[in-house]
């Protein structure tokens, strides 16, 4: 049985996760967005 503790680890690595994505994600389209005015 999965305890309260272990499922708020779990969420919290996802969210850990989707940050890193959007971090990664508006990075990528900031470079793009350079190149694409030079």
């Amino acid at each position: 049985m999965k305890s309260i503790f272990d499922y708020s680890i779990n969420e919290n690595r996802k969210g850990e996760y989707r940050r890193e994505l959007n971090v990664s994600f508006s990075f990528r389209r900031r470079l793009h967005l350079r190149e694409s005015s030079a």
